[in-house]
């Protein structure tokens, strides 16, 4: 499946490919390489970044992938298991965001099974969840400022939203 054409703030655009067409070996966490494309893979789910995405691209996506790795109650207290679906979000979230000069974000999974990316740098706090059907969480906090807010957005608003914005202007 490919990302959404209509959009592509960069050239990149990463493939998304079920772990059931994959064959012979497990592929569990290795990184394939073809020309310039580096395949993520799984076994429920391959991703292929192309090669012009940014470097943190890469290292975000082998993050977010190996979350599927994490089985049912993997924090002891009844966690859902991470959701192939929400890794696809979460990436292409991740798309939509690259044209950002952003330093690289932590992607850590949530008890229902969602993703969740954030940014913690400068006394700045951003944290986006996904939320499932193209949609997201955004909490942004500012302390130094006095700032606090929280909104729901779409993936195709989100790379265009002042906060995530205001981050990337902080210079890194």
């Amino acid at each position: 499946m490919r990302v959404d054409q209509d959009y592509a703030p960069q050239a990149w655009m990463p493939l998304f490919d079920s772990g059931s067409t994959m064959t012979g070996r497990s592929m569990r966490g290795r990184a394939l390489q073809v020309g310039t494309a580096v395949t993520y893979a799984h076994p429920q789910m391959r991703i292929t970044v192309g090669g012009d995405a940014p470097d943190w691209i890469h290292s975000t996506v082998r993050s977010t992938i190996s979350l599927l790795s994490l089985g049912e109650n993997w924090d002891s207290r009844g966690a859902r298991a991470v959701s192939p679906k929400s890794v696809e979000e979460v990436v292409r979230l991740l798309h939509r965001t690259a044209e950002l000069p952003l330093p690289r974000p932590s992607v850590v999974p949530t008890c229902d099974g969602r993703i969740q990316v954030e940014w913690h740098t400068h006394g700045v706090d951003l944290e986006i969840e996904s939320l499932g059907a193209d949609r997201f969480r955004l909490y942004f906090c500012n302390d130094a400022e006095g700032v606090e807010t929280e909104t729901d957005l779409t993936s195709e608003s989100i790379a265009k939203d002042m906060h995530l914005r205001l981050l990337a202007q902080r210079g890194f």
